[in-house]
């Protein structure tokens, strides 16, 4: 296939105006290893439409004994939904299709916020505008807190369950971005010589600034403290790394050990347990997918990949195929339903999945 052909067939794909022949004609390419390289065609390249971005690019598959690795070079700016299987997924019958989308979808603004005096309020169940109290206002997706008003400082906590997601803006102003299965606990007035909040999970800043009161993050074994500036934190407690990426301003992160400061796209990582914290670049990409509506996956192994699935869809995976050394690469639209993102993983890994209910089986091909 030429690129002048690649560029035709893949802008009707985005369009939905392919017909079915010409859909098989570049799925059947797209599976081959010929090793040709085509551009992004330049109407792709410059869409918007973040969520419905399918680009290919450099695609090339290698496979060696007890590995396979799944190799794609994208554009980071633009690097949005990878579909190599796509004749694998757009061919189910439209019955299936329908069941499909009824079923397993990912994670929506849920939340439940827990008052001062233990009241918990169902967020997702609200209609946009309404006012849980005078300083507290719920729109969709977010829950807003008034600056100014009186009244004594409770302590409040949002919690996202898995399948959910929100975002806060705190008393001060800052907004925070809650990902599925976290909590964020904060009181409703910040009054002291320091602003602070405690998070378990995975969250993103965009702090206030206000320099004569620092604003503090505790995740866990972490301390995070900053002036004003934009990071991201996942500390969840099933995962061994507790992570700090810095996008803009600085920040200074501790543990009991020691103390690193951050400069703009660094991440320090600190090994849950052990006490190490360490400073590298950062992958802003990759840290701040969740947030982007996006699964990055860099050299990622499978386990590491079916607790963020896990949580982002809230099922349970039972592995009854045993560890696996395998790795994968790219990127998949968390938009998309739980089946199709497994079909993917299932195209170019050992693996199979068998979906009952919200369990996960996963086996050996």
């Amino acid at each position: 296939m030429n690129n002048e052909r690649y560029q035709v067939l893949s802008r009707k794909l985005l369009e939905r105006t392919i017909t079915p022949e010409e859909e098989q004609e570049l799925a059947q390419w797209l599976n081959q290893d010929d090793g040709e390289i085509l551009e992004i065609p330049a109407a792709i390249a410059a869409s918007q439409d973040v969520h419905e971005k399918k680009i290919w690019q450099a695609i090339r598959q290698e496979v060696r004994p007890k590995r396979r690795l799944l190799l794609v070079s994208s554009a980071a700016a633009a690097a949005m939904l990878l579909l190599v299987a796509i004749g694998y997924i757009l061919k189910a019958p439209p019955a299936e299709k329908q069941a499909i989308a009824q079923e397993l979808l990912p994670a929506g603004n849920k939340a439940v916020l827990t008052l001062g005096n233990g009241q918990q309020v169902v967020l997702d169940s609200l209609a946009t505008g309404a006012r849980l109290d005078q300083a507290i206002k719920a729109d969709s997706g977010s829950l807003t807190y008034l600056r100014g008003t009186n009244g004594p400082v409770q302590t409040n906590t949002l919690t996202t369950p898995r399948g959910g997601r929100y975002n806060v803006v705190l008393p001060d102003g800052t907004v925070v971005w809650l990902n599925a299965a976290s909590k964020l606990t904060y009181p409703t007035a910040f009054t002291g010589t320091d602003r602070t909040v405690a998070l378990q999970g995975q969250a993103y800043f965009e702090v206030a600034k206000d320099a004569s009161r620092p604003f503090y993050v505790n995740a866990g074994e972490v301390n995070v403290k900053v002036l004003g500036t934009t990071f991201d934190v996942m500390a969840y407690p099933d995962e061994k790394q507790i992570n700090t990426t810095l996008v803009e301003g600085s920040v200074q992160v501790a543990n009991s050990h020691a103390t690193k400061l951050l400069h703009p796209r660094q991440q320090a990582i600190a090994n849950v347990g052990a006490g190490t914290l360490t400073l590298q670049p950062a992958n802003i990409d990759k840290a701040l997918a969740w947030k982007n509506g996006l699964f990055i996956f860099n050299n990622a192994d499978l386990e590491s990949i079916l607790r963020e699935i896990a949580r982002w869809y809230d099922v349970e995976f039972i592995n009854l195929a045993g560890n696996s050394d395998e790795l994968y690469g790219g990127s998949i639209s968390r938009n998309k339903n739980l089946p199709d993102v497994l079909k993917l993983l299932g195209a170019y890994g050992s693996h199979q999945f068998k979906i009952e209910g919200r369990k996960v089986t996963v086996l050996r091909k």
